[in-house]
């Protein structure tokens, strides 16, 4: 996991702020992927609501599936729910 966010994420919970993370479900540099079922999956992490959207797999980080998946992610943010 990437974890530049989970650390600022993390930064605004202990400032009593709630925080919500949206987030493709695979990535490159994922070593553990997210368990995704279905489109939207919420998943909390140390009190950081995390929102997985399950989106096409590459083989590497010159795949050309690699912007097939950027696209598919910005129409899926567009039904995104919002966990309050």
């Amino acid at each position: 996991m990437v974890y530049r966010q989970y650390y600022l994420g993390r930064h605004l919970v202990n400032n009593g702020y709630n925080v919500q993370i949206i987030s493709g479900s695979y990535s490159h540099f994922f070593k553990k992927l997210p368990v995704v079922k279905g489109t939207f999956t919420f998943e909390n992490i140390d009190e950081i609501v995390f929102l997985w959207i399950k989106v096409l797999k590459y083989s590497n980080a010159h795949d050309k599936r690699r912007v097939i998946k950027w696209m598919e992610f910005s129409i899926k943010l567009l039904f995104a729910p919002v966990k309050k």
